[in-house]
Order: C-alpha cells, then sequence, then structure tokens
C-alpha cells in the first residue's frame, strides 16, 4: 500500500487532532505532501514549460525568471 500523496491535519478549534484525512474538511486544515510526489509535480510542470524565453543575445537565452517563477508558484 503506498501512502496518499497528500493528507491534512485538522487544525479547527483550539489545537490539531491526533489523526490526519486524505481530504481538507476545513479551510484552516495544514496540508502536508509526500516529497517525492512534490519533486515529481515540479519537474512535470518545469519540463511542459518552456515557454518563458523572452530573447537571446550572442546565444545567450534569457528568460522571464519572475513570470516563470510566479506560474510555478500558482501550479505548486
Amino acid at each position: 500500500m503506498e501512502a496518499p500523496e497528500k493528507i491534512y491535519l485538522d487544525s479547527y478549534g483550539s489545537g490539531f487532532s491526533h489523526g490526519f484525512h486524505t481530504n481538507k474538511l476545513y479551510d484552516s486544515d495544514v496540508e502536508y505532501i509526500r516529497k517525492d510526489a512534490f519533486i515529481e509535480k515540479a519537474c512535470e510542470w518545469l519540463i511542459n514549460h518552456n515557454d518563458y524565453i523572452c530573447g537571446s543575445t550572442n546565444g545567450i537565452v534569457k528568460y522571464d525568471m519572475k513570470q516563470l517563477v510566479e506560474d510555478f508558484k500558482k501550479y505548486m
């Protein structure tokens, strides 16, 4: 059996519950994600989004890193 990609700790009320769940129940729940799932998702996005080139000079490619980082944060 494989661990779930995400788990949530219930932070509703005065503290955390003693267990976890795989669905978000409250807006205040704390989300945890498996490290390998996070890395896989990040790599997938980076491989599929190479449209941030904004020019080149003398063979050096320039990227719109600010926009790339903002879009990456939204995706993650």
